[in-house]
This record gives structure tokens, sequence and C-alpha cells, in this order.
């Protein structure tokens, strides 16, 4: 992998190679421990289409980043859990988390559950290392490690961009440690329930909502390839390779904003207030072909427009949903019955976005096969559509990420920049886009960021692109 450090956009910068998590450990990121020490990285992702709609089973597309997190395991012998966590970006300062096997387990046997680990490790730990424990624990709940009855040491270093923006550190962190632990154990790794039990880390500790989907794609993405993952459960298609003469480019602009996690759980749950009162429409008018079964993704975009738009609510508080409907629709999101949540708008997102995640996959096949240029353009304006969509219908846009997304959109097709969008959960920091491999493409994302930076802003561009954790180690790295 390439070892050139990630490059700020300056007006006299171009491009630049992000930070590799490289695959192997140097000397002084091998924990204390015995044995041999056991090396997994896992890549940020991109998302590209559809995330936001995980939670309707919307098709998802992901594209993995060269930056992400290495984790190193060793055996220990001294009933100990010990996590040391270094961010080179962050002045190589390390921090450290010790402790006895005993408190995990809060005087039992057996191994905690999940949530009952996070709980005795201590608030002041850095979140990697209470992730990196709590991926262990779940791994052994889940019968796909063997348990440490010793104790067990985590070196983490995290080759993740300045700022605060939503790139997936925090399952790619996870899917690092549980990989890590399933080499040193020699065990195979399920990728289908190791991204549920990543995502179950995830949420334990950081009590956001969250799926499998950027998980997965920290074990098994592809380098320079999108992959695309929807449904319950969990599935994967096969890698789609972007055309040799295109590139998606990660544009950090920022920061997201501090009241994301509020934001994104209104808008998922008014998304699956909108999925329950459709299903009792339709359950109550006997439709029995447009069965859901919880998801929003199973319903087209005609039979939502025909048969359910009219009627479902614009706005709807939390208190007379929960009074008809009760409050435990999503195993991630509560109803707060102080709110009174935009229903419409945010139920149309999950079932548009869907079928434009599908419409992009699309194109960029056809474009593989027939080398029509169109669809290139085509795939383009399939994500500035999804970019209104995230920032109207659903309220989670930006200041700085629609006026980048404006600056790309104008400079045009014709110089390169096919096309662009908030990537994440949304609320700020992080625009994707797609572009053409070409000078003139290059030249005009430089003029864009110097113009972004005028404003006052800083921008970083994310370019390379590495295999997932499992995707690695199958491949023999």
């Amino acid at each position: 992998m390439n070892d050139e450090p990630n490059v700020m956009v300056t007006p006299t910068t171009v491009v630049g190679r992000s930070a590799p998590a490289r695959r192997t450990a140097s000397a002084e990121d091998v924990p204390a421990g015995v044995g041999a020490a056991s090396v997994s990285a896992a890549p940020l992702r991109l998302e590209v289409m559809g995330g936001l709609a995980e939670c309707s089973g919307a098709l998802v597309l992901t594209y993995p980043l060269e930056y992400g997190v290495r984790v190193t395991v060793r055996a220990r012998e001294d009933q100990t859990v010990f996590v040391q966590v270094r961010r080179p970006s962050g002045g190589d300062a390390v921090k450290s988390l010790s402790l006895p096997l005993a408190a995990l387990r809060d005087g039992g046997t057996g191994a905690p559950t999940v949530e009952e680990a996070v709980a005795r490790i201590p608030a002041t730990a850095e979140p990697a290392a209470a992730l990196a424990i709590a991926a262990w624990v779940g791994g052994i709940r889940a019968g796909m490690l063997s348990g440490a009855d010793r104790g067990v040491s985590f070196s983490i270093v995290e080759n993740v961009p300045p700022g605060e923006t939503d790139l997936g550190s925090a399952p790619a962190t996870a899917a690092a440690a549980l990989s890590a632990c399933a080499k040193l154990s020699g065990a195979a790794l399920d990728v289908q329930r190791a991204a549920q039990v990543c995502a179950d880390a995830e949420f334990a500790v950081l009590r956001r909502p969250c799926g499998q989907v950027d998980a997965l794609a920290a074990l098994v993405g592809r380098a320079q390839s999108l992959l695309p993952a929807r449904g319950r459960p969990l599935l994967a298609d096969s890698p789609l390779s972007l055309p040799e003469d295109a590139a998606l480019v990660g544009i950090v602009c920022g920061s997201t904003s501090r009241d994301w996690v509020t934001s994104l759980c209104h808008t998922r749950a008014a998304a699956q207030m909108g999925r329950v009162l459709i299903e009792r429409i339709a359950s109550h008018e006997k439709l029995s072909h447009l069965r859901l079964d919880g998801l929003l993704s199973r319903l087209t975009m005609s039979d939502y427009v025909e048969r359910f738009r009219d009627r479902l609510p614009t706005r709807l508080s939390g208190e007379d949903f929960i009074a008809r409907f009760g409050d435990e629709i999503d195993p991630r999101v509560r109803i707060d019955p102080r709110t009174t949540y935009k229903v419409r708008s945010r139920t149309e997102h999950h079932i548009y976005e869907n079928a434009r995640s599908v419409q992009f996959a699309e194109r960029l096949s056809r474009y593989a096969r027939t080398g029509d240029a169109d669809t290139l353009v085509e795939a383009g304006e399939l994500m500035y559509a999804s970019h209104w969509s995230h920032s109207q219908r659903c309220g989670l846009g930006s200041v700085q990420t629609d006026r980048l997304v404006a600056q790309l959109r104008r400079c045009g097709a014709a110089s390169g920049i096919l096309g662009a969008k908030s990537s994440g959960r949304g609320c700020g920091g992080l625009v994707v886009a797609l572009i053409r491999r070409a000078p003139s493409a290059l030249e005009a994302l430089s003029e864009i960021c110097a113009e972004y930076e005028r404003c006052g802003e800083r921008t970083c561009l994310l370019t390379g692109s590495s295999d997932g954790a499992a995707a690695a180690r199958g491949s023999g790295s």
C-alpha cells in the first residue's frame, strides 16, 4: 500500500493520497502479552448512495478508503484487558486503559453481554478502546471467538483525517478488532454475523442509530469498488468496480453538526412512523400484494404515490402516534412524545432513495458494458437528487455541504465533475464526488476547493482505496 501522507487542498495543490491503514504493526504497536500478535486493518468508508435508508432495507453503496484503523491483538496471562489507542493525526499521543478481567464480569464467571461489558468500562475511556472490548465480548457471546480467560491486549492505531466527520471510524474499529481476534484464535469469520456484532458494539458504546452496512464495508469492501448491500437479513452483492476512467473522491469540508445524532434519530423515527401507517392502511384495505415486512424499500414509488402519499400526515406528534401504535417501532430509536415529526417527507426519502441507489448501480454497470458517456452523467444527476432529498426532505443538510455541492454542480460534467452529494448520515462535514480521471476534472476540483477555502473553511481530499479486513485476510495479506 502507498505510504504517501495525506495532502490538504490549497490553491496550488490538486489532489493527494490519503494516509494508509497499514496491515502490519510496527514494534511500538505490539502490546504486552504472550505468544504471537495478530494484526488486522479495516478501512473507513464513503457512503455513496442509500446510507440513511439502510434501516428501510434500501440498497446501500459504500466505497472503502485507504484511511482506516489498525488493531493488533495479543493474549495475556494476568487476567487483564489492556487497550492502547494512538491517533497519528492527533499528535501521536497514546492513551491507555487497563481493566481486570473480573471487572467486566462483575464477579460472575460467564461472559457478560455487550451492554453489561460497556457499562463497566470507565466513561473516560477512549471510544475506540470501548469499541474494541465490545466487539471482543460480542464475538465471544456469538460463539465466533474462544473465550480469553487469561486476558487480552489491544493496540489501536487510528489513521483518520483531521476533524470530526462521518467516515465510519467506529464500525471500522470494531471490525478490525473482531477480525484480529478471529485471526488470533484461528477462527473463521462469518462476515454477516460479524457485521451484526460490530453494529451491536457501536450502538452499545455510542448510543446512536447505526446499521450493519458500515461494518460490512469495513470487513469485505474491495479497493476501487462499490459494495452493494441491502435487506434484512443483510446481504452483500458482488463488488461493483468503478470504471477505469472514473473516480470517487471524498471531500472533508468541516465538522459534523453537534446535534446530528438528535436530527438523525428524529428523521429515522419519522420514516418508521410512516412505514407503520402504510402497513396499517395496506392491511385495512387488504392489499396483500403490498407486503412490506417492515421494510419501506419494498414499496415502489408508483404504489407509494398512487396509494399512500396523500394519506400520510405531513406532521404528526410523537404523543399522538404513541397513543395509537406504541413507541417501540425501531430497536435503535425511540419516539419522543414531545416532538412533532415530519412523517411524509422523511418516509418519501427512504422510498425514493432506494430507487436512486438501484438506478445509480445500474448506470455504472451499463457504462462498463457500453461505454455510453451519458450513463455516467445520469449517475451523477442521481447523486445531486440524493443530496437534495437528504437535505430538504430529511433536514440533514448543512450550509457548508449545500454550498460545496452547488459549486461542484455549477462546474458541470463538461469539466469532468459528474455528480456530488453529502456523504454519511448528514448534518455536514463530508461530500463525495464522482469525477472523471482527467486533468481537467482534477483542476476543476482544486479550483472549487480553493474557492470554498476562501470562505474560511478547510478541505481535505480522500482519494485512496483499500480492501476490507476480512477481504484482505482472504487474499493472504
